[in-house]
């Protein structure tokens, strides 16, 4: 009677947790802070400008025990103003940098537990991107505009770090390895928006890997 009483709780409580473990099944993570040496860092003067604010929501759909399907989507919008000498004809500048960037990314995920509240996450996503950037520079006596635009996609493996303090929200970290191929095109144009011939600019197009220590700071929702 005391094996089949044991028994019984053992069944009741598998149950349980099976049936937690298929309703809650879905994952919704915002980042709203990425640090990373991406296509869009910039070197200017002493400055090396490395990190971009902006929102990142990601979206884990269980498809089994320890594998999820994920689908993220990333928007930045930052500006940056700086002073250097132009280089065409040797007087002050200023140049003001306005970028726009959208990156979509699907792929899969794997898990495993470390403690009974956190685990390491492992896997690749599929990742396009679309950066356009628009230079102004106000020179003494001219003014012009540089406008570029870099797309490009690629495969993106990840790894990370996630903590539930409780059984709706969690804290997770993730760095990742981002090789992608990629499209450049920029072009000057003058005050009124036309193509300056004596700043042309060769497209650009190749193989682009990008290392980040942590690609993701986010917390979430359990569903």
């Amino acid at each position: 009677m005391r094996n089949i009483s044991l028994g019984f709780i053992l069944l009741i409580t598998i149950h349980f947790s099976f049936g937690q473990h298929k309703i809650k099944k879905n994952e919704l993570s915002v980042s709203p802070i990425e640090i990373s040496n991406s296509w869009f860092s910039y070197n200017m003067g002493n400055r090396n400008i490395a990190a971009d604010l902006g929102l990142n929501f990601i979206y884990k759909h269980q498809i089994k025990a320890g594998m999820y399907f994920r689908v993220s989507e990333k928007y930045n919008h930052y500006q940056i103003q700086d002073i250097f000498q132009d280089c065409t004809d040797g007087s002050g500048a200023i140049e003001k940098i306005d970028s726009k960037i959208l990156n979509s990314s699907l792929g899969f995920e794997s898990r495993r537990l470390i403690t009974k509240k956190s685990y390491i996450h492992y896997g690749c996503d599929l990742t396009t991107f679309l950066l356009q950037t628009k230079t102004n520079y106000e020179p003494v006596n001219t003014r012009r505009f540089g406008v570029k635009q870099t797309y490009g996609a690629g495969f993106q493996p990840f790894v990370g770090l996630s903590y539930y303090p409780s059984k709706q929200i969690f804290i997770s970290l993730e760095s990742s390895l981002f090789v992608s191929y990629l499209k450049e095109k920029e072009k000057s144009l003058d005050a009124n928006g036309l193509t300056i011939p004596n700043h042309y600019f060769p497209n650009y197009s190749g193989f682009h890997y990008v290392v980040s220590p942590i690609r993701s700071a986010s917390i979430g929702w359990v569903f």
